[in-house]
């Protein structure tokens, strides 16, 4: 089967279709088809959504039109999108009751399924659980130091704290022969006001995070409420063994950060891009190991806390449903801040709106509308979700970043 692309600071990706069509999308709706895995994402009425909730046989509703079609494309089960166990009042004012994953036989016509639910008066939306998949990351060896500053130049003792150019660039032609004194974020200035906040968790929406990583053990965010390994939800949040977080793949806490295989000579799978990002943000500050984190404290336990929110595993992917469902876990389980270095940069001749993404990206809209609306951490004015602006040198930024209501942030090099 063919796959979306999608890379770890840029993800490639057609639309999903709705009942509605935007003329943008429409040339787009027949390869959708024929990239989509067995599954439809439905958004219903309420009647419909409390029918469904009701069922006793996963694939009826007790609908006659909608049971005929569940029967014609053989359903084999009807479940909804979202944990509705939890927060269920706040998850209903976001409409996330209303979102159903359905799945089926993969020989099945998927265009012809999509169109007989979408003539189903109580189906508002037909989206498809798009699979996304990712294209081989390269990484390179970097020294762990080259000693350049004078001793108690630095605040603080990481190793490979004067490698990161982005925090205090000093115009070193040794890290770029045209890095330009001054064109960083002013970190070192930042860190005399706060060097981080041990109440604040970040969830890392990427590849697994390494939790045993000498520079993020001590960082990671723990879910005290679960056992691990013993292959139990033990705090009853519908997520097995989840202690450091969520493996958006398997549907389980089994967090993973180095699954692949070389295909031709080609290595195709996790490339460490999880760890890299949380390290970014929370890197252990002055333990004398490693890199320092913008937010990792001042090596006396006050650092933020990362949770892993896994959608890559090896070479297997998640898709558009599960990303939603991690979102909400974060929401859930206490996250502040999201933190995606991923999107969807466009395809040739295509278009995106914010009118074009809320409707074929309705279910993950609806995810990081209800973790923006939390206020998990009383160290923060409510939750923030932040996307990455795309790695394609663009005058605009990919979604979801560029919709309306997200915070995106993009990128320079050391030469400003």
């Amino acid at each position: 089967m063919n796959k979306v692309k999608i890379s770890l600071f840029a993800l490639a990706a057609l639309f999903a279709v709705s009942c509605v069509q935007d003329p943008a999308m429409e040339e787009s709706a027949q390869n959708d088809a024929q990239l989509a895995v067995a599954k439809k994402i439905l958004f219903v009425d309420e009647a419909t959504a409390e029918s469904w909730a009701n069922a006793e046989v996963a694939t009826r509703s007790g609908i006659e039109a909608l049971d005929a079609v569940a029967m014609e494309c053989d359903a084999e089960s009807i479940e909804p999108a979202f944990n509705m166990n939890i927060n269920r009042e706040e998850k209903m004012a976001q409409n996330m009751h209303r979102w159903f994953v359905v799945k089926f036989d993969k020989e099945t016509n998927i265009e012809q399924v999509a169109q007989k639910f979408a003539e189903v008066s109580g189906v508002k939306r037909v989206q498809y659980a798009t699979k996304l998949a990712r294209p081989s990351v390269k990484v390179h060896p970097v020294m762990e130091s080259v000693a350049t500053r004078a001793e108690g130049d630095m605040p603080f003792n990481d190793p490979m704290l004067e490698l990161q150019w982005h925090y205090d660039n000093q115009g070193y032609q040794y890290i770029y022969k045209g890095a330009k004194k001054g064109e960083d974020i002013n970190a070192f200035a930042a860190w005399e006001h706060t060097t981080g906040n041990n109440q604040v968790i970040v969830a890392v929406v990427d590849e697994g995070v390494k939790y045993t990583h000498p520079d993020l053990k001590d960082n990671m965010w723990v879910n005290t409420g679960e056992v691990a390994g013993n292959g139990k939800d033990d705090d009853g949040n519908g997520v097995i063994d989840d202690v450091y977080g969520y493996n958006c793949v398997t549907r389980n806490g089994n967090l993973t950060w180095d699954k692949g295989e070389f295909i031709e000579g080609d290595w195709y799978g996790d490339s460490g891009h999880g760890t890299h990002v949380a390290g970014t943000v929370a890197a252990v500050n002055n333990n004398g190991v490693g890199v320092a984190g913008v937010a990792g404290g001042s090596g006396n336990g006050d650092g933020v806390r990362i949770m892993s929110i896994q959608i890559f595993d090896g070479i297997e992917d998640t898709s558009l449903s599960q990303n939603a469902k991690g979102i909400e876990y974060a929401a859930d389980m206490g996250a502040s801040i999201l933190q995606n270095s991923w999107g969807y940069p466009l395809q040739p001749g295509m278009t995106m709106t914010d009118s074009i993404y809320e409707q074929a990206y309705g279910v993950e809209l609806a995810a990081l509308r209800y973790f923006m609306g939390k206020s998990n951490c009383s160290a923060m004015q409510g939750n923030v979700a932040i996307f990455a602006a795309g790695n394609e040198a663009k005058a605009t930024a990919d979604y979801p970043g560029a919709y309306n209501e997200i915070l995106c942030v993009t990128a320079y090099g050391p030469d400003g």
